[in-house]
This record gives structure tokens, C-alpha cells and sequence, in this order.
């Protein structure tokens, strides 16, 4: 109920209001599958939750990394991968339901638009870091030293969407070979 920062934890959060807002007003008219609201609130829970502490400082990344001896909280990097893992299936979905949009293209989609976002997030960060004091940009920022925070974050959320998307391929795949082509 009371974030370790609140400021940073508004930071953090606007686009989940926007996430939701935007989920709530397309229920109705473009509904998906429950599997991929369950995705996609798994995603928001995990965001929230380091939200919650800021990234740098989540109690569960700090234990493992005393377990696994990380020189640094991992649990962002958890989370980034978690984005392509969590949201690339629900857009793939979208993309099925709602356009003609089939074969490579509707794998191709999701996947660029989980990378497009994943570099977007990234620039708002480093944006958002240059206009806010400078204790609240650390903070925010969570890059705990690593100057190329940024692009492994960016790389893991690629990296989820891929494992995700070939998974729904084979999948696609396999339902296809067993009951023909639609």
C-alpha cells in the first residue's frame, strides 16, 4: 500500500494507467482470449511489484542475488524478459482475431512491436532521468552501474517475444498438420 518511493513509483506506473485504461476500453469491442488477460495481468503484477520498491531495492532480487552472488538486483532484467514472454502472445493473438494479417507477418508484428516498445520504454527512462532530480533519475533509471542496462533489458524483452512467437509457430504448426489448413 506505501511504495517505498512514491514519486518513482508514479513514475513507474503511468503506463500501467495507460495499459489498463486502454485493456478496459477495448474489452467489449476487441475482446481476447482469457489465456492472454491472464498474461497480461501476470506482466502488471510483476511490474507492479518492483514498482513497488523500485527496481534497484525488490526484496526477491535481493535474495537471489545473496543466493546466486549477482553484484546487482536482477530482478529488472526478470521483468524485461517477462515483457516479450508475457506480451508478445496476447498481440500475436490480437493480430489473428482482428486483421487478415497471417503466416510470418503475424509472428513478425508482435515481435517487432515488443522490441519497438522495449527501446521505447528505455528512451522514455533515460528522458524522464534528464528532466526529474537527480536522486529520483537513479533511482528510476535502476541501472545499479551497468552502463549497458538499457540494451540487455532491451535484448531480454527481444529475446522473451522470440521464445514466445516460435513457441506459438510450432504450436500454429502442430494443429494445422493434425487438422488441416483453415
Amino acid at each position: 500500500m506505501a511504495p517505498l518511493h512514491r514519486y518513482d513509483w508514479l513514475l513507474e506506473n503511468v503506463l500501467v494507467f495507460i495499459a489498463i485504461a486502454c485493456l478496459g476500453g477495448s474489452y467489449k469491442r476487441y475482446p481476447i482470449s482469457n489465456f492472454s488477460y491472464l498474461l497480461i495481468t501476470i506482466f502488471l503484477t510483476l511490474h507492479t511489484y518492483g514498482s513497488h520498491y523500485t527496481y534497484a531495492e525488490v526484496p526477491i532480487g535481493q535474495w537471489f542475488g545473496d543466493i546466486f552472488v549477482f553484484a546487482r538486483n536482477q530482478y529488472d532484467r526478470v521483468v524485461h524478459l517477462a515483457f516479450g514472454i508475457l506480451i508478445a502472445y496476447p498481440l500475436w493473438e490480437y493480430f489473428v482475431r482482428y486483421s487478415n494479417i497471417r503466416g510470418f507477418w503475424s509472428y513478425f508484428l508482435p515481435f517487432s512491436i515488443i522490441a519497438g516498445a522495449s527501446n521505447a520504454y528505455e528512451f522514455i527512462e533515460w528522458c524522464v532521468a534528464i528532466v526529474v532530480e537527480p536522486e529520483s533519475a537513479m533511482k528510476f533509471l535502476g541501472s545499479q552501474g551497468d552502463v549497458f542496462d538499457a540494451q540487455k533489458d532491451t535484448g531480454l524483452a527481444i529475446l522473451g517475444a522470440l521464445l514466445t512467437l516460435l513457441l506459438a509457430a510450432f504450436s500454429s504448426w502442430r494443429s494445422q498438420r493434425r487438422t488441416g489448413p483453415r
